[in-house]
Order: C-alpha cells, then structure tokens, then sequence
C-alpha cells in the first residue's frame, strides 16, 4: 500500500476547509438575500447626489418609502420615477457599520454607467441609511448599490440590488 506523504494532507485538509466556508456563506448569503418582509420586494427612495450635481438638503427627511434587506435587491417601476423627484432608497444595515457620517456610495449600471455618491444615516437606532438617487440617471436595468462601511474590517462593502423595470 502506498504511504501518504504530508504534502497531499495538507491539501485534503485545506480542501476540506474551503467546501466548509463556501458552504457556510452560501447558507448565510440565503438568509441576507430574503425579501424585506416589511416592504415587500421593492424598495424606491430619494439619493444624494454625484460630486458634481447639485446637493440636495436633508434637513429632515421622511422615512424612505422602499426598503432594501442588507444583501437584498428590489424592483421599481420606471413609470414611478418622477423628474424633479428624488428617489430615496432605505438601505438596511446595522448600526456599527453605518456609522454616524455620510458613507461613500457607488451605484454601477450593467452597461458601466456609474455614479459616487454618499448615503446619509437615518435617525434612530437600527434605521440603516438613507440614499438618493435622481431618476433622470436611471434606466430600465439593473444596478448594484456599493457601500463602503464604517466598520474597522478588511472587508468592509454592503451591496444591495436595484432593478429599474
């Protein structure tokens, strides 16, 4: 019979440990990417405009309409985006990754358009984020929604999915 040599252990073991990381994420990545039972699958809110655009004040905003599960996506109407209307986006995500400043949004169409941007912090414990977009950018397609968090990680991105129909 031939002997194992320790090379080819250390293979089965770091292979052993791979399938059971990648099986972990893949039974996390199912429970962040359910729907947002509070809302539904859409989520529709007002953005922060690109450098470059003009701002606009925040003073004190109502709750955004349209939530998005950390992780999660949601589909809009195009119809129901109005010109001169902001659309706000309430994006879910826990307090120590929010932060209590603005954080850096990029929104990336499929077809490479993108914009940076940056999301405010609701109000209140466990409210997320608040992030406008102006509808005049938007365009039937989908759109990923980049957050770079306030967290002290190596890792430290949220992505959320807008789909405009």
């Amino acid at each position: 019979m031939a002997e194992r040599s320790p090379g080819n252990h250390r293979w089965v073991v770091a292979g052993s440990a791979l399938a059971v990381a990648v099986a972990v994420w893949l039974v996390l990545d199912v429970g962040r990417r359910a729907p947002d039972a509070a809302s539904g699958d859409a989520v529709v809110a007002p953005t922060i405009e690109p450098s470059g655009a003009p701002t606009i004040e925040l003073s004190a905003p109502a709750p955004p309409a349209h939530r998005i599960a950390e992780g999660g996506r949601i589909s809009i109407d195009a119809a129901s985006l109005r010109d001169g209307e902001v659309l706000a986006l309430g994006l879910a995500l826990g307090d120590e990754a929010r932060g209590s400043e603005p954080l850096p949004v990029r929104v990336v169409s499929v077809d490479g358009r993108r914009i940076e941007t940056t999301a405010a912090p609701a109000a209140g414990s466990g409210s997320g984020l608040r992030l406008e977009l102006q509808p005049a950018w938007l365009q039937p397609g989908r759109y990923m929604v980049e957050v770079t968090t306030a967290e002290k990680t190596p890792l430290h991105l949220r992505r959320y999915v807008l789909e405009v129909q």
